[in-house]
């Protein structure tokens, strides 16, 4: 009996102590204590390992509600428990430098104790797996990143049909994931190149572009078709005459650029990703069917016929059997082959019959043929659709998003699969 006294004391005092070092460390950051940030980084560390990836919960709305200023100073020192976890015993750069205040003797010594601690208990790659996942959760559940703060890293420009209606603050969440896989390579490309994929289709689900984040895919993982296809389906995009819109009319502060190129470059670059992403994987009939697409805008109808005859898309969604007939009608149009275009408008026609695009493709290519009868029933039967079908049943509203379709899927896999 009074062993277990003993032990339910300890017990209390032991939790007491817990309690009395989480008050000091509320208060510390509150107070702006010197040792707020080694506080903060431990505060992180405990986030990391309790959070659950592909949630929003406790652990991440408390990393979310940092400030810019504070976060900027966490991703400097989660590089430095990094490094400590790879390599205990390596120096620490303590002079100040921009921004970021030197450590103490004491800040250096608890940098070493907690990364000894921790990845003694979780693993050090595994850790910052899941410190980048946690950073990524938070950049997808927390997309109000509030007002630009002086030095901001980057914006991002909010428009609506090619106006520009707001600006905010790049989430600095992306960048630190990023680095964290960085660190943790290459023992964790598999999880890396997974989350990847699945964070750049969620980014163009959602149209939250981010070419930062593709490049460094790409950096890490150049012979990936997946990431070489998004690629491609991005610079695709920002060929289109609303980003081209926004990009030229958008007021930004001083210092900051859009990294969108002009139609042409963008249009040029979109045939380079999407011809590496064919050639790593030639069945990939999405891509085929994109770059199609791409040498329509680029002027190029032989090839494009070319590369469009060339798809093979019986296997594929409903939709993108209905943009090959189109774009390819298009291709065909333009060589002068009239009848194999309509053949292609009216099998679109065929796969959505509730879809204006093919009725409006057949009554042009019977106007410019003379064909005033065929014209005038294409056009009926336009306006013979239902009004309220005409947003719902035409792909068309769904194209800049088609290739990110599979993103939920994606990010629900990565988040089943056990953390290496």
């Amino acid at each position: 009996m009074p062993r277990s006294t003993s032990n339910s004391r300890a017990r209390r005092l032991v939790g007491a102590a817990a309690l009395l070092w989480l008050a000091y460390s509320v208060a510390a950051l509150a107070a702006d204590d010197p040792n707020a940030r080694v506080l903060r980084l431990e505060r992180w560390l405990k986030a990391t390992v309790r959070h659950e990836p592909g949630t929003r919960d406790d652990s991440s709305r408390e990393v979310a509600a940092w400030s810019y200023a504070d976060l900027r100073v966490l991703r400097f020192d989660e590089i430095v428990i990094a490094k400590l976890l790879h390599h205990p015993g390596a120096s620490i750069r303590v002079a100040s430098q921009r921004d970021i205040p030197a450590y103490t003797a004491w800040q250096v010594g608890r940098l070493r104790d907690l990364a000894e601690a921790y990845a003694t208990e979780n693993g050090h790659n595994r850790l910052l797996v899941r410190g980048a996942l946690l950073h990524g959760d938070i950049a997808m559940t927390n997309p109000a990143t509030g007002a630009l703060e002086s030095g901001n890293d980057g914006i991002r420009v909010q428009s609506i049909d090619g106006e520009a209606v707001g600006l905010d603050a790049s989430p600095i969440h992306w960048q630190m994931a990023r680095l964290l896989f960085d660190a943790a390579r290459p023992e964790s490309d598999a999880v890396a190149r997974r989350w990847y994929i699945a964070t750049a289709a969620w980014m163009q689900s959602r149209e939250q572009h981010d070419t930062t984040h593709l490049r460094h895919a790409r950096e890490m993982f150049p012979n990936d078709a997946v990431l070489q296809f998004l690629s491609g389906c991005q610079q695709e995009t920002y060929a289109g005459p609303e980003i081209q819109a926004t990009a030229k009319t958008a007021v930004l502060p001083a210092g900051y650029h859009l990294d969108i190129e002009s139609e042409s470059a963008a249009l040029r670059d979109a045939e380079t990703f999407l011809r590496r992403a064919l050639m790593l994987d030639p069945a990939m009939t999405e891509a085929r069917i994109r770059l199609g697409h791409v040498l329509l805008a680029r002027g190029r109808p032989q090839d494009a016929a070319e590369t469009l005859r060339a798809a093979d898309t019986a296997n594929e969604p409903t939709e993108l059997q209905y943009f090959h007939a189109m774009f390819l009608g298009q291709a065909e149009e333009s060589l002068g082959r009239v009848e194999q275009a309509r053949e292609s408008y009216t099998r679109a026609s065929t796969l959505f019959p509730r879809a204006q695009s093919p009725y409006l493709a057949l009554g042009a290519l019977a106007t410019r043929r003379g064909e005033r009868a065929t014209a005038l029933k294409e056009t009926q039967r336009l306006f013979d659709l239902p009004a309220a079908a005409v947003e719902i049943d035409e792909p068309w509203w769904s194209y800049r998003v088609m290739q990110a379709r599979n993103a939920d899927a994606l990010l629900a896999a990565l988040f089943s699969a056990p953390i290496q």
